[in-house]
This record gives structure tokens, sequence and C-alpha cells, in this order.
């Protein structure tokens, strides 16, 4: 029995032995050759060589040596976490939280293995980032956030802005990158993920489920995310795809503007034209807002019946009519019955000319 015992320990050494002698030509070989390096890995891991198994599993997952294949990079990093590896369990999380394929994305996986390296790094900017990065694939924000400040502060100056910039992912609901299947979308939005939300409706609009699409743009808009913000209030301008509402528009392109953001050269010019008629009719009640409508109307008429044409007349009635269409949103907005009926037929009127003052070449 000894004899035994002694024999199949001599041949787990030899077997070791050469695993390692693979190991070290792979290592080698990995910067001038990485395909016949990868080829050394398999061998060793196959061998029993941990180091190996590990390299094998990141050459799969960055597609050195090979295309990328996360199947096998899973394979090979398994093998490695049953010999307590810590690079494998890195690997695990990396693929599990934010590898580009989403169909690979587990968050509870992720969380799990990333867990392993803090532990053993508590202050190591990219484990905490990496333990962040699960817990958003896991809908976690609130803690994903938390866990990325805390990496923020372990971390070399030229990349805190970056690390910041994730904060605010993650508070918003967006995952790190920002790449999910549909059904972690759904899931992500019964969480209370704006950034889901906004992607949702961006989905819906491509489909042409505009009602949908504007539900989830309103949502979103209330959550306080920008890009679905901007999004609403265009909505809100044009009436295409929700009831025209000029005056929630004007507002949230002012308050975008005011906080730094930079608006469409369309969002700005729309902007600028409503506030000249906003500052006159806003303290205003709605039958004067209303009677301002009808006096631009009447005086278009009355300059058009001059006898102008051409580009000067084109040029008159959309400064003209956008005017008086902003009195009536105003009125509108304000609760005058007749306002909106008004509204809809100046929008027809002009059919397809943009709400704002053109410069006419």
């Amino acid at each position: 029995m000894i004899r035994k015992i002694i024999i199949l320990l001599g041949f787990i050494t030899a077997l070791q032995g050469f695993g390692d002698a693979l190991y070290r030509k792979g290592a080698a070989a990995f910067k001038n050759n990485p395909i016949q390096a990868l080829e050394f890995f398999e061998q060793a891991a196959t061998a029993g060589n941990v180091s190996a198994m590990v390299g094998a599993g990141h050459c799969y997952e960055t597609g050195t040596g090979a295309k990328i294949d996360y199947t096998q990079a899973i394979r090979f990093y398994d093998l490695a976490v049953k010999q307590n590896s810590l690079k494998a369990c890195e690997g695990l999380a990396r693929i599990y939280a934010s590898c580009p394929e989403p169909a690979f994305h587990d968050g509870e996986k992720a969380v799990k293995y990333a867990s392993v390296v803090v532990r053993k790094h508590p202050r190591d900017a990219d484990a905490l980032a990496l333990f962040a990065a699960g817990y958003a694939r896991n809908f976690e924000f609130k803690k994903a956030a938390e866990l990325q400040t805390k990496a923020a502060r372990h971390v070399s100056m030229d990349r805190v802005a970056d690390f910041k910039q994730c904060i605010e992912a993650y508070q918003c609901g967006e995952p790190f990158p920002a790449t999910a299947t549909p059904a972690w979308m759904l899931a992500a939005t019964d969480k209370g993920s704006p950034w889901a939300m906004f992607q949702q409706g961006t989905f819906c609009e491509k489909e042409g489920d505009y009602a949908q699409a504007v539900s989830w743009y309103e949502k979103a808009a209330q959550l306080e995310f920008l890009d679905a913000q901007l999004k609403w209030a265009d909505c809100l301008w044009e009436g295409r795809i929700t009831r025209l509402n000029s005056v929630e528009a004007f507002k949230l392109y002012t308050a975008i503007s005011a906080d730094g953001v930079a608006l469409t050269p369309e969002q700005d010019k729309r902007m600028v034209s409503f506030a000249k008629d906003w500052d006159i009719a806003r303290s205003e009640n709605e039958d004067d807002c209303f009677v301002r409508g009808l006096k631009a109307e009447h005086w278009l008429e009355a300059m058009l019946e001059r006898g102008i044409t051409g580009e000067e007349q084109e040029t008159l009635r959309k400064t003209v009519l956008s005017s008086a269409l902003h009195y009536y949103a105003i009125a509108d907005y304000k609760g005058h019955s007749e306002a909106f009926a008004a509204v809809e037929r100046l929008t027809k009127l002009l059919d397809g000319i943009t709400l704002y003052v053109e410069n006419d070449q």
C-alpha cells in the first residue's frame, strides 16, 4: 500500500513538473507568439498547472492567440477557481459583470467572485470597481455607487474622473458597460432604473409603439435622467406623440441649459424663440394670452392683404404663426378651454414647419 502511494505521489510530482515546464514555455512565447503560448497553456492546464489555467482563460477572454470565447474562458477560470486562484475569481467576475456580450452577464456570480478579490485586497481601486460593477449588474445600484465611491478614494488622480463618471451612471441605474439583454432591461425598470426606462422608450419608438415610448420617457424624465428629460421636452414641444405643451418643454430646456448642458441647435432655437413670448404672456391670465394669439393672426392677415409674396411672405408667416402658436399654448397651459383647438389648428397650418423662426437663406 505504501509503495502504491509513493508511486502515485511520484507520478503527481512528475505531472506537476511537466505542467510547470509547459507553462514556462507558454509564458516565454506569450509576447511574440500568443497562438503557441495558448497551446502550451492548455496543455499545462490539462497537467494541472493553475497559472496555465488562468493564462488560457485570459487568452480566451481577451482574444489573445484565439478568437474571444467567453465559454472557454469561463471553463478555464472555473478550473483555476477550484484551485483557489484569486486571478481566476477576478476573471470570472469581470466576464459576469462587464464583458461586451450581455448574454454572459450574471450579477449574482459577478458579486460572488468579486467579493473574493475584495476580501483579499480591500483597498484596491480596481477590485472595488469590479465589485461595484457586479452589484450594478445585480440591480443593486445604490450599493454599486457606494463601492465605486470608495474605489475613487484609492485610485490615481488621472483616473478619478472616470471613476466619478461611473458613480453617476450607477446612480441612474446604468450598468458598466452600458449593455444588457432585453430581459435585464425590463428587470431594471422594475428596480427603478431611469437609464433602463429610457432605453425601453428608445426601443419602443423604433418599433413604432409611440404611446409606450412616451410613457417610458416621461417616467425616466421624472427621475431626472438627463437624456430622457431632453427627449421628453422634445415630445412635449412637437406634440407628435403626446399632447403639445410648449410651456413645460420650455421650462425643461431652460433648466437643463442652466445646469450647463449644451442643447442641440434646434432645441436652443426653440427655447430662445419661446422665451420672448413667454416673458410677455406668463403674468397674464388665460383669456389675455388667447387674445394675443388672435391678434397675431389678425395682424398677419392684414399684412398679407397688402400683397406680400414670395420669400418675404413665407418668413413673415413662419414668424407670426409661431408666435401666435406660443400664445395659444400658454393660454392652454393656463386653462383656456378653446386654446388647444387653436394650437392644433395652427400646428396643422404650419404643416411640418418647425415651430421656431428659421433664418431663410
